[in-house]
């Protein structure tokens, strides 16, 4: 378990990591700002991926949740286009 805190958005994040046969790593994290905005998610990431890439990533999309009135999973609900994303990640509310 690692535990960040990210000051550009005020978030908190807790980050617990469990490695795949794949190789691969899957990262769960909960993200928490002052009790009020609590949100949790999980992110797969390769082997070689660095804790700043992957609190990167979080951060990213923690950002374009706040960014729109509709935060949506594009890469599960396309309709006939290709994902604009390339992070294998989502992300709820609690």
């Amino acid at each position: 378990m690692i535990n960040h805190t990210d000051n550009t958005l005020g978030y908190k994040l807790r980050l617990f990591s469990k490695k795949l046969n794949s190789g691969n790593y899957q990262i769960t994290f909960h993200a928490k700002k002052n009790n009020e905005h609590k949100k949790y998610g999980h992110v797969l990431v390769p082997e070689r991926s660095t804790l700043k890439d992957v609190v990167s990533i979080i951060r990213e999309e923690l950002l374009k949740t706040h960014n729109g009135d509709m935060y949506y999973h594009g890469h599960l609900y396309s309709l006939g286009k290709p994902s604009q994303r390339n992070h294998n990640l989502v992300i709820f509310d609690k």
